[in-house]
């Protein structure tokens, strides 16, 4: 679908979401899940390397925390 998943913009991030919550297809839900989670890894990321800092929590699970809270906000 994307040569760079990471290099789309938004409109086209928001059209997936948008197809992700009309489609009842599990196989196309979980394909459009992981373009949006790979589309804002690097954010959660940044963010989490921010955060890491200050926080006494490894780096590993502040990303995994993050990583599903992308997920979440798909649902």
């Amino acid at each position: 679908m994307f040569k760079d998943i990471t290099q789309v913009d938004n409109k086209e991030i928001i059209k997936l979401i948008e197809e992700y919550q009309k489609t009842s297809d599990t196989n196309l839900k979980n394909k459009y899940a992981s373009y949006v989670f790979l589309a804002y890894r690097p954010l959660a990321k940044t963010m989490v390397r921010s955060f890491a800092r200050r926080a006494s929590d490894p780096f590993d699970d502040l990303f995994q925390v993050a990583s599903i809270g992308i997920i979440k906000a798909l649902n």
